[in-house]
């Protein structure tokens, strides 16, 4: 990751650290520290963290810099040095993360008067950094919505897709952060 740090005075600042964390500014999150020994006035420095995430908890997360933590340089205001980057970054297991999301799909308006054709869409996504492989047994299972019936025609764009009764099954394998 590369942050930038601007100096917006006109006056030279440094030496001082520059530390970037992880949901709290903590010693338990801090992801790396970088040090500046100088920074001219109207001019910046980008500095490059590496973040190793094997021992973070899968999900979303803020990143979090700090300019000058522990207030070295004189300035008229210390509560500008801290900033939230406005995107979190998703970590990922190396693991498969499998998550489905349904759809039903109706005509036209909206509505499926009895006897019309509806379309039910189930997408399977790993959000893992490892492939789901295709195990023993179905890798997907769900019930056909109450209501629904005569089902006819199942299809899937990888693997194999099957009715069992009123579920809906599917086998195969899926590469990390493919669906």
């Amino acid at each position: 990751m590369t942050i930038t740090v601007d100096n917006m005075t006109c006056g030279d600042a440094g030496p001082f650290d520059v530390s970037l964390f992880y949901d709290s500014y903590d010693s338990g999150h801090r992801i790396g520290t970088k040090h500046v020994d100088s920074l001219p006035g109207c001019e910046y420095v980008k500095l490059t963290f590496s973040w190793d995430t094997s021992s973070v908890t899968p999900g979303t997360h803020d990143l979090l810099a700090w300019a000058d933590v522990e207030n070295k340089v004189k300035e008229l205001s210390e509560t500008k040095n801290q900033y939230t980057l406005p995107t979190g970054v998703l970590v990922s297991p190396f693991a498969p993360l499998i998550e489905a999301t349904k759809a039903l799909r109706e005509p036209g308006d909206g509505w499926a008067a009895p006897g019309e054709k509806v379309t039910l869409e189930i997408r399977i996504q790993n959000d893992g950094c490892a492939d789901q492989k295709d195990n023993p047994g179905h890798e997907f299972e769900d019930s056909i919505p109450a209501g629904l019936q005569n089902w006819k025609v199942v299809s899937a764009t990888s693997g194999r897709a099957a009715l069992e009764g009123n579920r809906v099954v599917w086998d195969g394998a899926i590469p990390s952060h493919g669906s």
